[in-house]
């Protein structure tokens, strides 16, 4: 059963209506009814957006309490519903459905969930001290910042400790690579105008340091091709465990156990 295709055929009820919440609901319910261990990835990411994208917080009071009791947990809301919700509103955008203040707050209240719920997610510490530190660049072009906190909080959940360096100029940059040793690199981009600032970016990085590996991840990795040769990166993957394997650093047993 297709949600979307569902409630287009029915006036007054589309995306930007808040009886979509419901109905939408309406049909995770008969969904996970039917088989209450699964539940249908794009809708509920459906859902989600449109929750989130509303005014009355009630709706995103109701999706968020419904995902509880289909058994998603707030780890998955954390590291697979909240960075597919934030994709496609922002394809919505692309297609004019909706407004870029409607994709702006509906993708602030994404990241402000992902930080309430990433201290909470995981029966692991927010952060163990095994004495590796991260640190995660977000370049200065990027409008959100809500993937690069997603990565932190799996990164911390896995034992590192993260330090955030979101739109530094080079100056700035450097300082914080100075200032600290990092055993990972990360730099987190959703959009191709950040190409040229993440290739400026790699070459500081570089000119600094040539044995730590740079990971880029993000949905750039989605829009622009070849990003390794065109960055300069050494490895372009949104997967954290994959990064964290390239810069050969452990991974928790209890991170593995839980999938996350």
């Amino acid at each position: 059963m297709d949600v979307t295709r569902k409630l287009g055929q029915e006036p007054g009820q589309g995306p930007n209506s808040s009886n979509y919440v419901q109905l939408a609901l309406r049909a995770l319910s008969e969904f996970s009814a039917k088989d209450p261990k699964t539940f249908d990835h794009n809708q509920v990411v459906g859902a989600f957006c449109h929750a989130f994208t509303l005014e009355d917080v009630q709706h995103r009071v109701e999706v968020l309490d419904h995902l509880r009791q289909i058994g998603v947990s707030d780890q998955e809301i954390v590291d697979r519903i909240i960075p597919s919700a934030a994709r496609r509103i922002g394809e919505q955008w692309v297609r004019d459905e909706l407004s870029f203040v409607e994709v702006t707050i509906g993708a602030s209240r994404m990241q402000d969930l992902a930080r309430s719920l990433g201290g909470r997610s995981s029966s692991i510490p927010t952060t163990i001290p095994l004495g590796f530190n991260a640190l995660l660049i977000v370049p200065k072009e990027e409008q959100h910042t809500m993937g690069a906190f997603v990565a932190a909080d799996q990164l911390r959940r896995r034992g590192l400790w993260v330090h955030m360096a979101i739109g530094q100029d080079a100056t700035e940059l450097n300082r914080t690579v100075t200032n600290d040793h990092f055993s990972m690199i990360g730099i987190s981009a959703a959009s191709r105008a950040s190409l040229k600032s993440v290739k400026t970016i790699v070459q500081i990085l570089k000119e600094r340091e040539q044995s730590i590996p740079i990971v880029l991840g993000g949905n750039i990795l989605n829009v622009v091709e070849g990003v390794e040769y065109r960055t300069g990166v050494d490895v372009a993957t949104s997967n954290v465990d994959t990064a964290i394997g390239v810069c050969g650093l452990p991974i928790p047993p209890e991170a593995v156990t839980e999938g996350g």
